[in-house]
């Protein structure tokens, strides 16, 4: 991205956006792909210090609408085929209803090799 301007918009996903249709079908041929290159980047930014902005914790200001995200547990977990990890809780807004995903909530499926 260094050497590039990027601009990023968010869009909805599986709701019929054309290139997010393509990104996930992708992701879903490499999911189920062998030898496949090991994304040090993602792994190296695991290890990374957080970046001020960064959704983290319940309480921290949501990037969107700055209102106070909380912590919900994930009670509609949908286990699909093999799935090696499931997010145990995730941060909401209460204030626009986005969703936030941490590294801290990501759990181990059992019997599944370690990725993170």
């Amino acid at each position: 991205m260094s050497t590039h301007t990027v601009s990023f918009n968010w869009v909805k996903g599986h709701n019929g956006h054309v290139e997010n249709e393509r990104c996930d079908e992708l992701a879903g041929i490499a999911l189920k792909g062998e030898n496949l290159i090991e994304d040090v980047e993602y792994i190296n930014s695991l290890n990374a210090p957080a970046k001020s902005g960064q959704i983290k914790n319940e309480g921290h200001a949501c990037r969107k609408c700055n209102t106070p995200v909380i912590k919900k547990m994930n009670t509609k977990r949908k286990i699909k085929r093999n799935q090696s990890f499931y997010f145990e809780y995730f941060l909401f807004c209460p204030g626009c209803k986005t969703v936030y995903q941490v590294e801290a909530a990501k759990r181990l499926m059992p019997d599944s090799p370690k990725l993170f």
